[in-house]
């Protein structure tokens, strides 16, 4: 299209050339006159040259524009790519990873359907994800004690399985009835972390290969499941950081300590799942709530309890953490503020820091969750870091309050002396 345009943009050199072709063909001269055959040298260079120029240098130019066209077109596809192409985190990248890696586990064992599952706590098995040839499964749920992937983590080792009683499945894929069982833990650094499991609903369908091959796969995935395990540290890190940049300053920004208290709960939550978050102070011999945020039921700001009877109280009573995986199990005798609470509040995480001014405890900032065993050792240390900025701030409005009312104490007391004289 550009060649098109540059003979019609100068029309007159074809018509240059014409007469140029002419004039030496058709002109006579004499072979013996060195004129003649100079003037005929001469008009075959400007023919060649305006050849050259009018074609050549043309279809140079028109190659070039298509390049660039070309590059501006791969340019743009590429921008186009790593809009499309985002990073959306170590966490859900590894999960992408799984969920596809155990499609490749099913379909190359021929297998009916897949599953993985991640220790949790010490000896809970929590299912991740599974795939069918239909389905695929990500609703995260507790293993049984008795199923077929806690007896792989009780064993430490792979087995199989050829001869199952019906009605048997694999927890976490729903109707699906299985008939043979593979399945091996995920080892590293001789503890187990999780469990790769296959499933058939033929009878006798896997063989000591198809173990032997299932074990590779698990090392296989237990070594990326660790190198993204240090991704999202260090993504989890960069995090924190931020966080804590952004507590400090919003919290030294607020005016009173209810605006500290709002602004440190926005970045708690950019870190932590929480239902309840309660602030309480110590007030002689009782405890009283200063703020709640979240589920507050009927425990609201300004109600009182003993030391003696909660958590909360044992917290401002002893200057000690409390951590607890599960409120609602048997083993845990303390309510959280009271023994005339409500028990059918739902929660069941609980994590509490005392705050601490010259060896002596005169708050505490809970924590309290829905979902059990939120909160473990590495909660407690952020949270304490964080906590530092709050309450440097809370005793700064504290001390501020109290010197303004010592001043407006002396005030008083001055005017009514001034009024006696």
């Amino acid at each position: 299209m550009r060649h098109s345009q540059n003979h019609t943009s100068r029309p007159w050199i074809p018509l240059i050339l014409l007469v140029v072709v002419a004039v030496g063909f058709f002109v006579p001269f004499s072979r013996s006159q060195f004129i003649g055959i100079l003037i005929k040298g001469v008009l075959f260079i400007a023919v060649f040259v305006l050849i050259y120029g009018l074609f050549y240098r043309s279809g140079r130019a028109d190659i070039r524009s298509k390049r660039v066209e070309a590059e501006s077109e791969v340019d743009d596809q590429i921008k186009d790519d790593e809009s499309d192409q985002q990073w959306i985190g170590f966490g859900k990248a590894f999960r992408q990873y799984y969920q596809e890696f155990l499609e490749i586990v099913r379909q190359a064992f021929v297998a009916s359907g897949a599953a993985f599952y991640l220790k949790r706590g010490s000896q809970d098995l929590e299912f991740q994800i599974g795939i069918t040839e239909q389905d695929c499964f990500d609703q995260k749920m507790l293993v049984q004690a008795n199923s077929l992937a806690s007896h792989v983590m009780d064993r430490k080792h792979s087995f199989i399985e050829g001869r199952l009683a019906l009605g048997t499945h694999l927890t976490g894929i729903q109707g699906f009835e299985i008939r043979s069982f593979l399945g091996t833990p995920l080892i590293w650094n001789k503890e187990i972390v999780g469990v790769l499991a296959i499933g058939s609903d033929t009878e006798d369908n896997f063989s000591e290969d198809d173990q032997t091959f299932l074990e590779r796969c698990a090392d296989l995935l237990t070594q990326m499941m660790m190198v993204y395990r240090q991704g999202l540290r260090w993504e989890i890190e960069q995090k924190i950081y931020q966080v804590h940049l952004n507590a400090e300053k919003a919290v030294q920004d607020a005016p009173d300590e209810e605006n500290a208290i709002l602004a440190f709960v926005e970045q708690v939550k950019q870190l932590f799942h929480f239902d309840r978050f309660t602030f309480c102070v110590k007030e002689g011999e009782q405890g009283v709530i200063r703020f709640v945020v979240g589920q507050i039921d009927d425990l609201d700001r300004g109600e009182t309890f003993p030391l003696d009877d909660g958590l909360n109280g044992w917290i401002l009573k002893r200057g000690s953490t409390k951590i607890v995986e599960d409120l609602s199990a048997s083993q845990v005798a303390r309510p959280r503020y009271h023994k005339s609470e409500r028990q059918d509040h739902g929660l069941r995480s609980f994590i509490g820091i005392p705050l601490i001014r010259e060896n002596e405890t005169w708050g505490c900032i809970t924590l309290e969750s829905q979902k059990d065993s939120q909160y473990g050792e590495w909660t407690q240390k952020v949270l304490c870091n964080l906590i530092m900025h709050l309450q440097t701030t809370i005793e700064r409005i504290q001390l501020m309050e109290q010197m303004r009312s010592l001043g407006q104490s002396k005030l008083s007391s001055d005017t009514i002396q001034l009024q006696i004289d």
